[in-house]
């Protein structure tokens, strides 16, 4: 059983990632890694903090996270993944990761090249 300071040290971790726009399946899988606790507790945390935001009057919507801000949050997750796929040995999955990272990577490139790309041909606004 978790004492009060350990599952007020998550709400609060959970409310600091959600603040800095990352979307709640990276931020359960944060809170997962950095507290050593399981999916479903990571889950409650980030819900209680999704409440406790919600009950703010300054708080950020849905609408606000910008592509940018989604695209990071997948790259964070990722390197999340990497580290943990070091730690445990496993070729794999190591490969696994490093080939979904290297993809959003690109992503994130391309899609930042496109949004300053001048308008031309047939994609004009």
């Amino acid at each position: 059983m978790a004492s009060q300071e350990e599952i007020q040290a998550r709400t609060q971790g959970a409310l600091q990632l959600l603040a800095g726009g990352v979307d709640v399946s990276t931020a359960v899988y944060v809170l997962q890694e950095r507290h050593n606790i399981s999916q479903r507790t990571s889950y409650r945390a980030v819900k209680e903090a999704e409440r406790l935001q919600a009950m703010e009057d300054d708080a950020p919507a849905q609408e606000e996270s910008t592509p940018q801000q989604r695209s990071q949050s997948i790259v964070n997750m990722l390197e999340l993944r990497m580290m943990r796929a070091i730690d445990s040995g496993s070729d794999k999955e190591l490969t696994a990761v490093t080939k979904a990272l290297d993809a959003a990577k690109k992503w994130q490139g391309y899609a930042l090249a496109t949004q300053d790309a001048p308008r031309i041909g047939r994609y004009q606004d």
